[in-house]
């Protein structure tokens, strides 16, 4: 399949060097989320021939055409299109999903270092969280 990066109407461009934090769904818009703040990476079932910047609108095409509902889901500009299935080109993404892991402090050795437990599972390689901020 190919896939597309759509943002909002007024957006013009896709910034690759930025970070964006993933969400399970697009939120209504607010102070803490502006308009044009949200970005949806749509990955498509085949092929889709549609020119740069072209307004892209998703609908729901599985209910009854006649029920009073609407059945839009999405909308926004294709700004980008990257091959879902090119390893480098998806890499160019820079998406980040918060993570936290909790455990107990189980001894204060000096003013930077702490003995903790029930943080990690015997098999996890603790080596990746090395040196991150806590």
């Amino acid at each position: 399949g190919q896939s597309a990066a759509a943002g909002a109407a007024g957006a013009t461009s896709f910034d690759f060097d930025r970070e964006y934090l993933t969400a399970d769904e697009l939120v209504d818009t607010s102070a803490e989320m502006p308009a044009g703040s949200q970005w949806a990476y749509v990955i498509f079932e085949r092929a889709v021939t549609a020119p740069a910047k072209s307004l892209l609108i998703g609908s729901v095409l599985d209910t009854d055409v006649h029920a009073n509902k609407c059945r839009i889901v999405l909308s926004g500009r294709v700004l980008s299109t990257i091959d879902p299935n090119n390893k480098e080109e998806v890499g160019r993404l820079r998406v980040f999903k918060n993570k936290q892991k909790v455990g107990a402090i189980k001894r204060v050795v000096d003013e930077h270092t702490v003995i903790g437990k029930d943080l990690f599972k015997k098999e996890t390689d603790i080596t990746k969280f090395l040196n991150l901020k806590v």
